[in-house]
């Protein structure tokens, strides 16, 4: 705009000086030319003023722009923010209503409805480089605190996080609770931490073709979350490395595949209070693995004694409608009791397949119906359907001396099916059958009667 400006005063001083004097001054006298000059001199102040009073203008506009709150709801939840997008908070919520109705030759379990999650949540990005998010938990009447970070980001290739979030390991765990393909993770999240106290840092690399992820936090025991004070110096040292060859090709389009390992280690103690060892549940949620504790005779406690330690190998495939998803986890933890020590190395996998029935795009990020339910135009949302292998296998170290066979199971096998009703992509509406044999955990040597487990949910997720 300034020189926009300069050309046009240019220009006035141009025609000033061609156009016609009505009284030219006499011979040898400049007063005329003085009084053009000052004419010309006005006219560019004049000029001047007005091209920074338009400036002035703009600025303010694009100011005010820029400042200008834009709304939206969308996946992401509902959302206000700036128009330029730096700067935006997301409010957020999840709901599961779960059915469980048990039923077969095993023990007595009450069929049960319940909230299974119950998660308003806030999260957002400030001025384009600062990321949070702030997420409770109320269901099944209790108020836990699940996410409370911050995330610098100045790269795609380097994030630093804080506070309390997901531990990068498994990669079933590591999928949103809206999104997972049944309504309960396998029995590979048995031996997974859940979230904890700490630093990471991240990144991406060729727009995601490469993820890495390195941090430290509190240390959290197989399946529970980390402390939120930690009663010991030693922490968790975590690593988890993921490549998606195909995400920066054409084939992107239509496949999406991806691999990666995780690993960490650390060392920790406990007491017969607070033993820091892992109570691994079913499919169906109910307890089958429990290190011996008898908190009246706290040496008769197993408890975890140093190095603690896991590695996972996982994948996925998603190609048009069909998916696939794999991991397998070791995770070993030396223990002692009564003076007697051993290293315990327990191990699971899974693998699972999806076909959505409709056609649309099956992806690790969950399924998008094309046609969200309208029953007045004959549109129904999406069908997804799923199966599901997943074994937990106990160290046989553990019996008897850490572990009461009688009690605790040494392997648990899971053949799992369901089936997603898709209304939008904000509601779902999910039914699965899970089956787990047992070997051992029942009295005189003999296996615990299998567990048949028909869980419904309804989903609203924002």
């Amino acid at each position: 705009m300034r020189a926009i400006g300069i050309v046009l005063v240019l220009a006035g001083t141009a025609a000033a000086q061609q156009a016609p004097v009505s009284n030219p001054p006499a011979p040898g006298s400049d007063d005329g030319l003085r009084r053009e000059l000052d004419e010309v001199r006005a006219k560019q102040r004049e000029l001047e003023r007005r091209l920074e009073a338009s400036e002035a203008r703009e600025d303010t506009h694009a100011k005010t722009e820029s400042w200008t709150p834009r709304f939206r709801l969308g996946r992401d939840g509902f959302v206000f923010g700036t128009a330029d997008g730096k700067t935006e908070i997301h409010l957020r919520a999840t709901l599961h209503f779960d059915a469980r109705t048990y039923f077969g030759g095993g023990p007595a379990i009450p069929d049960t409805f319940l909230i299974r999650r119950a998660r308003p949540w806030i999260e957002g990005t400030l001025f384009g480089v600062i990321d949070f998010r702030l997420m409770p938990d109320f269901a099944q009447g209790q108020a836990v605190l699940l996410d409370a970070f911050v995330e610098l980001h100045p790269w795609q290739w380097l994030r630093l996080r804080g506070g309390k979030f997901r531990v990068p390991i498994g990669l079933e765990w590591l999928q949103s609770d809206c999104t997972i393909e049944l309504a309960e993770r396998s029995l590979v999240t048995d031996l997974v931490p859940y979230r904890d106290l700490g630093l990471m840092l991240s990144g991406d690399v060729a727009d995601g073709t490469f993820s890495y992820a390195l941090a430290m936090f509190n240390g959290a025991p197989d399946g529970m979350n980390g402390p939120d004070l930690d009663p010991q110096s030693e922490k968790d040292y975590v690593g988890r490395v993921f490549l998606r060859p195909l995400r920066s090709t054409r084939a992107a389009k239509l496949a999406n595949l991806g691999f990666g390992v995780a690993a960490s280690y650390g060392s920790v103690k406990g007491t017969a209070a607070a033993t820091n060892l892992a109570t691994y549940r079913s499919t169906g949620q109910q307890p089958i693995f429990t290190y011996l504790n008898n908190a009246m005779t706290p040496d008769a406690a197993v408890l975890p004694f140093n190095d603690r330690w896991r590695v996972s190998p996982q994948l996925y495939f998603y190609i048009g409608p069909v998916g696939l998803l794999a991991e397998y986890i070791f995770s070993s933890q030396r223990v002692q009791r009564q003076g007697t020590f051993a290293n315990i190395g327990n191990q699971a996998w899974n693998v699972t397949a999806s076909f959505v029935m409709t056609l649309e795009r099956a992806s690790y990020e969950g399924v998008i119906p094309k046609h969200p339910i309208d029953f007045r135009h004959k549109s129904f949302g999406a069908l997804e359907l799923v199966l599901r292998y997943s074994e937990l296998r106990i160290d046989p170290g553990a019996f008897p001396t850490f572990a009461d066979p009688a009690v605790s199971v040494a392997r648990a096998r899971e053949l799992a099916c369901g089936l997603n009703w898709f209304l939008t992509e904000y509601v779902r509406i999910m039914l699965s059958f899970h089956r787990t044999d047992f070997t051992g955990g029942a009295a005189m040597g003999g296996d615990r009667a299998p567990e048949n487990a028909l869980l419904a949910r309804l989903q609203i997720a924002l």
